[in-house]
C-alpha cells in the first residue's frame, strides 16, 4: 500500500516537473519568436526608411540640378545684362566727356569775353572817374581877388581908409566869386575869420559846428551864385584894435580856401 502511494507521488512529481519544463520551453520559444519578429519588423522598417531616404536624396539631387540650371541661366542672363549695361555706361561716359570738352571750350570763350568786357568796364570806370573829377573841378565855384580895406567912420557917417589900428572901425573883406560855364547855380556860405596877434577872434566871434570840428568866425557871408562871377564884400565891425599883424582865413563851409595877412600900425 505504501509502495503504491509512493509511486503515485513520484508520478505526480514527474508530471509537475514535465509541466514546468514545458511551460518554460513554451515561454522560451515564444520569447525567441517575439525577438525574431521584432528583428524582422525592424529590418522592414529600416528598409522603408532607407528607401524613403533614398527617394528624398533623389528628390534633393533633382532639385539641386534644377537649381543649378536656374543659377547658370540667371548668371548667364546677368552677364549678358551687365555687358549691355557696361557698354551703355561706356557710351554715356564718352558722351559726357564730349560734353565736358565742349563746355570747357565754351567756358574758355566766355572767360575771354568776360575779361574783355571787364577791361572795357575798368577803362570806362577810370575814364568816368577822370571825367567826373574834371567836371567837378571845372564846375567848382571859387573865390579870387581878395582885398582888405581898413575904414574909419567920420562924424558925418562916411568912411575913409586908414592904416592905424586905433582908427580902424571896420575891416572890409572883399573878393570875387568865380565859376565856369558848367558851374551850377548854388548858395555858398563863406566864413571869414580874422585873428589878431594874440590869437583873439576879431568881430562877431560866433561859432559853427561841423561834426567834430568847431569853427569860430568873425562874419558869415552868404552868396547866391548864378552862372556868372559876382563881387561881394563883408564889413566887419571892430573895437579897440591893437597894432600888429592880423591873419585872415576864408572858409567855404569847413574847407579853408583863402589865407592872407595884414599889418596895422
Amino acid at each position: 500500500m505504501k509502495t503504491v502511494f509512493q509511486n503515485t507521488v513520484s508520478n505526480v512529481s514527474r508530471i509537475v516537473v514535465a509541466i514546468i519544463i514545458f511551460s518554460c520551453l513554451s515561454f522560451t520559444f515564444k520569447f525567441i519568436a517575439d525577438i525574431q519578429q521584432e528583428k524582422k519588423n525592424a529590418s522592414v522598417l529600416n528598409a522603408k526608411e532607407v528607401k524613403m531616404a533614398s527617394n528624398e536624396l533623389f528628390v534633393n539631387e533633382t532639385n539641386n540640378k534644377k537649381n543649378s540650371k536656374e543659377i547658370k541661366r540667371s548668371v548667364a542672363f546677368q552677364s549678358r545684362t551687365s555687358a549691355t549695361e557696361i557698354e551703355c555706361l561706356k557710351n554715356e561716359v564718352a558722351s559726357l566727356k564730349a560734353q565736358q570738352e565742349y563746355l570747357e571750350e565754351e567756358n574758355n570763350f566766355l572767360r575771354k569775353e568776360r575779361d574783355s568786357v571787364l577791361s572795357v568796364i575798368e577803362n570806362a570806370n577810370e575814364y568816368y572817374g577822370i571825367l567826373k573829377n574834371t567836371i567837378k573841378k571845372a564846375s567848382k565855384v571859387w573865390i579870387s581877388n581878395v582885398k582888405l580895406n581898413f575904414l574909419k567912420e567920420s562924424s558925418n557917417g562916411k568912411f575913409k581908409e586908414t592904416e592905424k589900428a586905433k582908427s580902424t572901425d571896420v575891416i572890409q573883406v572883399a573878393f570875387t566869386v568865380n565859376g565856369s560855364k558848367i558851374s551850377l547855380a548854388t548858395d555858398k556860405n563863406y566864413y571869414i575869420q580874422i585873428v589878431d596877434s594874440n590869437n583873439n577872434i576879431v568881430g562877431k566871434k560866433e561859432r559853427k559846428d561841423f561834426g567834430s570840428m568847431t569853427l569860430e568866425y568873425s562874419d558869415l557871408l552868404t552868396v547866391m551864385y548864378i552862372d556868372k562871377d559876382i563881387d561881394v564884400k563883408a564889413d566887419i565891425q571892430t573895437y579897440d584894435l591893437n597894432k600888429g599883424i592880423y591873419r585872415v582865413y576864408i572858409f567855404d563851409e569847413k574847407e579853408l580856401v583863402i589865407k592872407t595877412s595884414f599889418e596895422l600900425e
